[in-house]
């Protein structure tokens, strides 16, 4: 579960966007977009960390997209957290930031939701 910090942060972004947040039993929320995929806001199962994880179907699916993928890895300058990279067992590409819950705010959310938004957008 989030810390009680940052359900706040998670719920302004929402209502930013004009939705509920719709809590899962797990302590996530996701939205699906058309375009972009579906974002999910997962606490880290140590509970001090939040991920912003982005999972969509690329356009192709061939091996140098994959590469491109995997090749996102590592230390985000951008955001200042981790840029973790895959595929899930549908074919999914998925990318996922992971960034310490402590001071985390609205904006910084967002950041990581921009950044990853400006991800997908490598794969047409």
């Amino acid at each position: 579960m989030f810390s009680s910090r940052i359900v706040p942060v998670i719920e302004a972004f929402f209502r930013d966007l004009g939705l509920p947040p719709g809590w899962a039993d797990d302590g996530s929320c996701s939205l699906t977009f058309d375009r972009l995929g579906t974002l999910s806001l997962l606490p880290a199962p140590h509970g001090s960390r939040c991920l912003a994880s982005l999972a969509f179907l690329p356009g192709r699916h061939d091996a140098a997209s994959r590469r491109r993928l995997l090749g996102q890895a590592g230390f985000d300058p951008a955001t200042g957290g981790w840029l973790h990279a895959g595929m899930a067992a549908d074919g999914a590409f998925v990318l996922t930031l992971d960034v310490p819950e402590e001071g985390l705010d609205l904006p910084q959310l967002d950041a990581m939701v921009r950044r990853l938004q400006g991800l997908r957008d490598l794969w047409p």
